[in-house]
């Protein structure tokens, strides 16, 4: 009976700290590399929305890629359905959800520390080559009104920076011509970005705070097109949106340097876009019409959900306070009848 007492409380406090040893945890991330990369934003490469806090939708939005949260819980993923994620959604303890929130905050560092030519904070109706940009004075807020287009090869990088807000109007349109792809496009957003109604946006937007992509807002649906809605510390809020990462480009080759001056943009150009720009609307229009709503797990699997994972873990630490408990009442005893 001696031994069953002193084998008991040890072989507890064993299990517990085993048991708390064995909880995920995700692996450190080194930081981003540079813009234009293939790899640059790392294991938030498959995902076409990512939220700090929450990502909420309403209406019949229809994503193309993943959605992850974190340090969200699974809890604060809502409405879907009737929203249609083609894709997985990834809650903590998912290592896709917790290294993708980390390498986008890398991403978001590397884009801010680089230097670009300062533009008016207006960006519509201008034409921009590649480049680095900001708003200015000091970097302050970017809005679009209108249609602004974005003229360079598939090789070619895009960059826009704001310390404060990007705003984008209703019926908005961001083009690219010439080859550009969206995979190269990056809006660096100091605190909260909002898609105007009925828009079309291009690019991976890294917002320090939130995103609002409003009713109807496209973001990435035609052929040349694609997008990406991250916020590092907030929500992502969506409206009946179709939103499609953008295919994944090779190494770029240019466009890191601050860019050139903007130039009103001709009206031979504005025809090609505005043509272009009806065909992704349609799609999306189609898209948001096909929609069936389907439940998606949140997560690869039920043990991977940031609820699920508070039970092993209160579990572990309630057979370590035990093991404790046990072994120091085991000890007292002992140390009782040695004194007798």
């Amino acid at each position: 009976m001696v031994t069953y007492r002193r084998t008991l409380p040890s072989l507890t406090l064993a299990c517990g700290l085993a048991f708390a040893v064995f909880l995920p945890v995700s692996a450190a991330h080194a930081a981003a590399g540079v813009a234009g990369d293939s790899d640059f934003l790392g294991s938030a490469q498959s995902l076409a929305v990512l939220g700090g806090l929450a990502v909420s939708n309403t209406g019949p939005s229809v994503i193309t890629g993943d959605v992850g949260l974190s340090p969200g819980l699974a809890a604060a993923v809502t409405g879907f359905p009737p929203g249609l994620v083609n894709g997985t959604i990834y809650t903590p303890p998912a290592a896709q959800a917790v290294n993708g929130q980390s390498d986008a905050s890398n991403a978001y560092d590397a884009l801010e520390a680089l230097g670009g030519t300062a533009i008016p904070n207006e960006l519509g109706g201008l034409e921009y080559g590649p480049g680095v940009y900001h708003g200015a004075p000091a970097a302050n807020t970017l809005q679009l009104t209108g249609t602004v287009v974005l003229n360079g090869g598939p090789d070619d990088v895009f960059v826009f920076q704001s310390s404060s807000t990007l705003i984008t109007s209703s019926n908005s349109v961001v083009a690219l011509v010439g080859g550009a792809r969206a995979c190269n496009v990056f809006w660096q957003v100091g605190s909260s970005a909002t898609l105007g109604t009925s828009s079309l946006f291009a690019g991976t937007l890294i917002a320090r705070t939130s995103v609002s992509a409003t009713t109807d807002a496209t973001v990435g649906s035609g052929t040349a097109e694609g997008a990406r809605l991250l916020a590092l510390d907030g929500s992502v809020t969506l409206d009946s949106n179709v939103i499609r990462t953008p295919s994944t480009c090779a190494t770029a080759t240019g466009g890191l340097t601050p860019g050139a001056a903007g130039t009103p943009i001709s009206g031979p150009t504005m025809t090609t876009v505005s043509d272009a720009a009806a065909i992704s609307f349609a799609a999306a229009a189609a898209a948001r019409a096909a929609n069936t709503p389907v439940v998606v797990a949140a997560g690869p699997s039920l043990a991977e959900t940031g609820l699920d994972v508070r039970r092993p873990a209160a579990v572990a630490v309630l057979g370590v306070l035990v093991g404790v408990i046990l072994v120091t009442g085991s000890a007292r005893r002992r140390i009782g009848l040695a004194s007798r």
